[in-house]
């Protein structure tokens, strides 16, 4: 597995649901449909090895994942921590039941320090 694409989010600016779902669906270019709430993010990203599906701008190969670098991820309120962590769970749990390795893996960037933290959802 490989690294096919790298989205970054700053949560430092994110206060809200909207907040989140703006910024998410800018960054991986839902479609103006996007319906805004958990399921509507799960089946988005359930479809980044798909293009043809349309559900996002961003794509990766079926030999590659996505790394989401989440930035100030701490400063959150804990309800879009879960809506994040809870849709990207449930996204590698679809892969692993199509015998396919992680679509996503998050990485936390604090600007408190220099450490960043790797974490790939994966069962």
């Amino acid at each position: 597995m490989q690294v096919g694409k790298i989205v970054k989010l700053d949560f430092s600016e994110i206060k809200t649901s909207d907040d989140f779902y703006d910024a998410i669906s800018k960054a991986l270019g839902f479609p103006s449909f996007f319906g805004r709430n958990i399921n509507a993010l799960i089946d988005c990203l359930t479809y980044l090895r798909e293009p043809e599906a349309e559900m996002s701008k961003v794509h990766i190969k079926e030999s590659e994942y996505l790394l989401l670098e989440l930035t100030n991820f701490s400063t959150t309120n804990q309800h879009i921590k879960d809506t994040l962590l809870i849709a990207i769970e449930d996204v590698n749990l679809r892969c692993k039941e199509d015998n396919q390795e992680p679509s996503v893996i998050l990485s936390f960037i604090s600007c408190h320090n220099t450490q960043t933290s790797y974490l790939g959802v994966n069962f």
